[in-house]
């Protein structure tokens, strides 16, 4: 059954508590629907809407495009960093019901 399906997105840190909620590890690491591919340093949601993300999201230090690579979000430790768009990792979906 296709129930057709998105990345999360985790506009606040209430949004981003509330999705890991529902995880079995909400330490876990886990892909969120946001990158900059394309400005970097932009954060936009795969609906191509800029992203309004709390400062007390990001881990110290982060987003930091380490290396010139890192565009993609993930959630680790209920933070948000940016890594590579081509690693492996557990996602999030959500569906409109």
């Amino acid at each position: 059954m296709t129930l057709g399906g998105f990345l999360v997105t985790a506009k606040t840190l209430d949004d981003l508590t509330a999705a890991l909620a529902v995880m079995s590890d909400p330490d876990g690491n886990y892909w969120l629907g946001g990158n900059d591919l394309d400005t970097e340093g932009v954060f936009t949601w795969h609906s191509g809407e800029r992203q309004i993300i709390d400062g007390t999201m990001w881990n110290p230090g982060q987003p930091d495009n380490s290396k010139g690579q890192e565009h993609c979000l993930v959630s680790f430790h209920r933070k948000l960093y940016d890594i590579p768009c081509h690693q492996y990792r557990t996602y999030m979906c959500e569906i409109l019901l």
